[in-house]
């Protein structure tokens, strides 16, 4: 109970988000918090009674509303499913070839099968539909997966992202750059003494983000605005190690190297590396020994004021920083919002002598070291953004079990400390006993305080976005299936699949979101014979769960507008396979036999499929059926820590790095209507790896050639490799 108690008490201190913090270049005892003048109690509270509203002149309020999370409980689902006594020749199971030049080939599927009643050949298949298709044409029996789900979501939610970013988010993060250009010119023109050199930088940010655009400036810049400028451009250029000019602190340029989906196209391009320049630009508001920076405070406030100075530059800024938060995750950094509610305790007056007074900024210092320590890179100190990156909760649960220590005994994480955070039995198995891990002596303790964090949130709390809901869904892969269920499910061989699918899953999640999480330490046709029966996976709450997480994008894009018309049917039709597969997958269950009518709709399950990958996945030229070949690869990396200072020989300096996006096949014997059938359907392959450099798409694509032509060899092996893949079974013809 103590544990229980002291875990929900962690939890409502933490905040959420993951990536690096530069070394503060400005601090100093001129630096320190100064002792002037108090404000006193009675003044204080006439100015708060003022309020944000009375401040800034408008009614700011009204843009802060928080979304509901909607109710949701899984199912008890009565498997009774009876044991399975299949044949033990390859004849008497429908879906061999019976002809006699198969049968070596059939041989060796048989012992492949005889100890699990599955196996997966390893394959690099671009999409899972390609195999339910090419099913469809040879008159095989489909055999859909949870893996076609998942990864059919993680192409709705891409491509919407997509979508909303280059057209509607790029266009407003380029008239917001210009207002606070406008704004800060302004403020620099009349400054004087310490803070013309604080403007002078402020300008230089807002000019750097338009450039980065390429949009064009009709207003006159000073010289000197724009020799600073190009210094920090060819910081970013070079993407190494370097002082920014901008804010005095140390960053690591290298994030500015374009990754995710944003290689594709130019328009993706400016708009990662402008809304990277806002969110790495960090001001460092501490002080190496904790105390408040006032410099850097007072940059913060004047940064702040560009944007917040009048209502149309604050919408766009709300425009562009809510949407994320419900896609993504909200910040633990220090916003323009945090510091203009601390300025409104005390002031009405919005102008730059007024909220620079000394009282108002010792009010603001105040209200910052009063706020807790960010719980992703906690050594690097509390932070300013002006868009700041998000405190995704896996990566706060993942910063803990990291050894930050300088000889750090547990300097990298893994994809399956995640699994058994969230309460994956095979994983918290392999997270416990991995050599690696036990030897950092803190560990188990590290582990168990923050699976008690996990465990102690509510369902608001687990729920109260799409990427924490994402998280959720995949909770539905921990389940060990017992006496009613297929055979095939049974075995910890299973487990591995259901683990290594999850984990693929969380790999996309990583990559779709790649630029705003704050880092750690088709056409149907073909003709069938008549005894193919196909077969759903059965895990019921996974698809529920995945209904659920498609209500929510509904609601995102009623809010936001994120869809058009054509991408709001297909996520109907998605909504409506779900449903369809829930209703098969009980039947199932309940060793009932597919109709005729779902049948056929899940031999042509993989056209469904198609149809919606390409509302989602569209060219440049918005042609549906013109795709290019490298826009159906949707294999996809992503960084999520970069490895420090350790004892353990891993890598310092380099990147782990998370994939997924090519698919194997798995051959699966299932029982309908007393006779066993052979079925045959797509899995994710989940790769996790050491990279000396920052990985993009492409990069990744080509560890992977398609065909294994001489000198095309992988150079990278799936993660799950010896538990879960067999050795290729090859081609019949």
């Amino acid at each position: 109970m103590k544990k229980r108690l002291l875990a929900m008490v962690l939890l409502l201190v933490m905040t959420l988000s993951a990536c690096s913090s530069p070394f503060n270049k400005m601090g100093g005892d001129d630096n320190k918090k100064e002792e002037g003048k108090e404000t006193s109690k009675e003044e204080k509270n006439e100015a708060g009674e003022a309020g944000l509203n009375a401040l800034l002149g408008y009614d700011a309020e009204k843009l802060l509303d928080v979304e509901e999370v909607k109710d949701f409980e899984d199912i008890e689902i009565e498997a009774n499913v009876k044991p399975y006594d299949a044949p033990k020749e390859s004849k008497m199971i429908n879906g061999f070839v019976s002809d006699e030049y198969a049968k070596e080939y059939n041989d060796r599927m048989m012992k492949n099968l005889e100890d699990d009643g599955f196996f997966i050949d390893y394959e690099k298949y671009q999409q899972p539909f390609s195999i339910y298709e090419t099913n469809q044409y040879m008159g095989s029996n489909n055999f859909v997966t949870t893996d076609s789900i998942v990864h059919l979501y993680h192409i709705i939610y891409l491509g919407m992202m997509e979508d909303m970013e280059q057209n509607s988010l790029k266009q407003k993060l380029m008239a917001l750059s210009k207002n606070c250009l406008d704004n800060a010119l302004s403020d620099y023109k009349e400054a004087k003494g310490e803070e013309k050199d604080l403007t002078l930088r402020n300008a230089a940010l807002f000019l750097c983000a338009l450039d980065l655009l390429e949009a064009k400036y009709d207003g006159e810049v000073p010289s000197e605005v724009r020799d600073l400028a190009d210094k920090e451009l060819d910081n970013i250029k070079a993407e190494g190690n370097a002082v920014s000019n901008i804010t005095g602190n140390e960053i690591d340029y290298s994030q500015f190297k374009v990754r995710g989906n944003y290689t594709k196209n130019e328009n993706l391009k400016k708009y990662f590396r402008v809304n990277m320049l806002y969110s790495q630009e960090l001001v460092k508001l501490e002080n190496p020994d904790k105390t408040i920076n006032l410099d850097a405070v007072k940059q913060a406030m004047l940064i702040s004021r560009n944007m917040l100075k009048d209502e149309a530059s604050f919408k766009l800024w709300q425009d562009i920083y809510k949407p994320i938060s419900f896609l993504v995750e909200n910040t633990e950094d220090t916003t323009p919002i945090d510091i203009y509610k601390s300025i409104s305790k005390l002031t009405k007056d919005n102008s730059v002598e007024a909220i620079l007074e000394k009282n108002v900024v010792n009010a603001v210092a105040d209200d910052i070291a009063n706020k807790e320590d960010p719980k992703i890179k906690p050594d690097s100190g509390k932070v300013f953004a002006f868009l700041p990156q998000r405190a995704v909760v896996d990566n706060t649960w993942l910063q803990n079990l990291v050894d930050t220590d300088p000889k750090s005994k547990r300097p990298v994480v893994s994809g399956v400390d995640l699994m058994a955070l969230l309460g994956n039995s095979l994983a918290e198995r392999l997270t416990l006993t991995n050599e690696d891990n036990l030897k950092w002596d803190k560990f188990k303790e590290k582990y168990e305080e923050t699976k008690a964090m996990v465990d102690a949130r509510t369902d608001k709390e687990e729920k109260a976005n799409i990427y924490r809901t994402w998280l959720w869904v995949l909770k539905a892969f921990n389940n060990e299936y017992g006496e009613g269920y297929p055979d095939f499910m049974r075995s910890e061989k299973w487990q591995y699949k259901d683990l290594n699918t999850a984990l693929a899953s969380w790999a996309q999640l990583k990559h779709d979101t790649i630029l705003y999480a704050k880092q750690f330490g088709a056409e149907c046709g073909g003709d069938e014979p008549t005894d193919l029966r196909h077969y759903v996976e059965p895990n019921v709450n996974l698809y529920r769960r995945v209904k659920y997480l498609v209500g929510l994008t509904m609601d995102a894009d009623e809010k936001y507008s994120l869809l058009n018309d054509e991408q709001k049917a297909r996520l109907n039709d998605f909504d409506d396979m779900l449903e369809f597969l829930i209703k098969v997958s009980i039947e199932e269950l309940k060793d009932e036999t597919t109709s005729d009518e779902d049948n056929e709709r899940l031999k042509v399950i993989g056209g469904e499929m198609e149809n919606i990958f390409i509302a989602f996945n569209k060219d440049e030229s918005g042609e549906e059926f013109e795709i290019p070949p490298v826009d159906r690869d949707t294999a996809n990396v992503a960084d999520i820590q970069r490895i420090g200072s350790n004892v353990v020989d891993k890598p310092e300096g380099s990147f782990l790095e998370v994939g997924s996006g090519r698919f194997s096949t798995i051959y699966v014997v299932y029982r309908l209507n007393g006779k066993y059938y052979l079925g045959s359907g797509s899995v994710m392959n989940y790769y996790e790896f050491y990279s000396e450099n920052r990985l993009d798409n492409n990069e990744f694509k080509e560890m992977l050639p398609i065909y294994d032509m001489e000198g095309e060899k992988d150079k990278i092996e799936p993660f799950f490799k010896k538990e879960l893949f067999t050795n290729k079974v090859g081609s019949l013809y």
